[in-house]
């Protein structure tokens, strides 16, 4: 059977949808290899996921990053994915490259899946209507996924060494006046993973992190108006390669936005810039 591609098949695919002159340009420290696959340093604050897109009849694709700001082709990558929920790429060994994704089945268990295969987890997670790893808040050295239930409560589950997630720490009530919850890396300068959320007026929201379990996020602060243009956010990290991660957006027409990071807490999302490959986006059931 098929597996979505992470681990070192991701990485060793995403070094070469990587230009050297992209990278070099996209981290201030030095560049070095990976011992054991080749693949580039990326900080993790500012990582580089491809993006995942899942259609109606359930086919998964990949959109790999072309190392200018936009995304190349589509690859397909497997079906089956019809029922699922939800899913989100992690990079447990902090290197700034997926190696791993959880994933939410229809009858409400979580698997964890890499190139080496995919196991199930413990607990019931078909409560959770958002699912998503901004990255290590606190909670282990790992990535951590945060998830939201049916109340409004978000909580965070710390990843163990394995990738099987500890228990649910409760981060906080009132996350349900979103519409959507994204985020993946740093927003602010900080270096620490920040999340956004969208409620039903299109306010846009900033959570940033604060790098400590026991209280994940800072207060919120709106940081943009007119978000209720799109139907989906998400982020798979630095897609402009220019050490800060960003933020996609797809509007009611299909179109794909890129609405890059600053760094500067105080305005993080700079001008909005149409992803090259027109429309068409509206196709899919999940983005991540």
């Amino acid at each position: 059977m098929a597996h979505l591609p992470t681990g070192r098949s991701l990485k060793r695919l995403l070094t070469l949808a990587l230009t050297t002159a992209a990278l070099a340009a996209s981290v201030a420290a030095p560049q070095a290899a990976s011992a054991d696959d080749g693949a580039p340093s990326v900080p993790p604050h500012a990582p580089q996921f491809p993006l995942t897109a899942v259609d109606g009849p359930g086919d998964v694709y990949v959109f790999w990053p072309d190392g200018k700001g936009g995304l190349g082709p589509r690859e397909f990558v497997l079906g089956g994915w019809q029922t699922h929920l939800g899913a989100t790429h992690v990079d447990h060994d902090r290197d700034g490259l997926a190696e791993g994704a959880y994933g939410q089945r229809a009858d409400g268990r979580m698997f964890y899946v890499t190139d080496a295969g995919e196991r199930m987890l413990d607990g019931q997670w078909g409560q959770y209507d958002q699912l998503l790893s901004p990255g290590d808040l606190g909670g282990s050295a790992q990535a951590d996924v945060i998830a939201r239930d049916p109340k409004g409560v978000l909580w965070l589950f710390a990843a163990r060494e394995d990738a099987t997630l500890r228990p649910g720490v409760r981060v906080g009530p009132g996350w349900n006046r979103y519409v959507q919850i994204a985020g993946l890396g740093d927003l602010t300068g900080d270096r620490v993973p920040d999340v956004v959320g969208r409620d039903r007026a299109g306010v846009l929201w900033l959570h940033q992190g604060t790098g400590d379990a026991r209280k994940a996020f800072s207060a919120p602060v709106p940081i943009g108006l007119g978000w209720n243009r799109y139907n989906h956010l998400t982020s798979i990290g630095d897609l402009d390669q220019d050490g800060t991660s960003d933020l996609l957006a797809r509007d009611r027409a299909g179109v794909l936005w890129l609405h890059p990071g600053t760094g500067d807490p105080r305005r993080p999302l700079g001008q909005r810039q149409r992803v090259e490959g027109g429309a068409g986006w509206n196709q899919y059931r999940l983005l991540f």
